[in-house]
């Protein structure tokens, strides 16, 4: 599996493609995400062995999905919203 800081990264990188992130936003993209990996990684490991179990752990990953999300959206200008949306 890829660490969560590389996948990390790889957000980083894909966002700025699309909006040229300041410096700022990059770092605190990269905060961001590094935790959303982190924790979407716990519960992949807490499902591991539990393929009935799939629904729940969608359940479980769909906020750590929203949090980063919303927190990207907070660190955005609203141009580079805009470039987000019609990405």
């Amino acid at each position: 599996m890829i660490p969560p800081e590389q996948r990390a990264q790889r957000s980083v990188d894909r966002l700025d493609s699309i909006v040229k992130l300041t410096a700022d936003q990059k770092l605190k993209v990269q905060a961001l995400a590094l935790t959303k990996f982190q924790k979407l990684d716990a519960i992949h490991e807490k499902y591991k062995d539990q393929k009935d179990k799939h629904k729940e752990m969608r359940a479980e990953a769909e906020p750590v999905r929203k949090q980063f999300r919303d927190g990207v959206k907070a660190l955005l200008t609203p141009d580079q919203i805009k470039k987000v949306r019609e990405h």
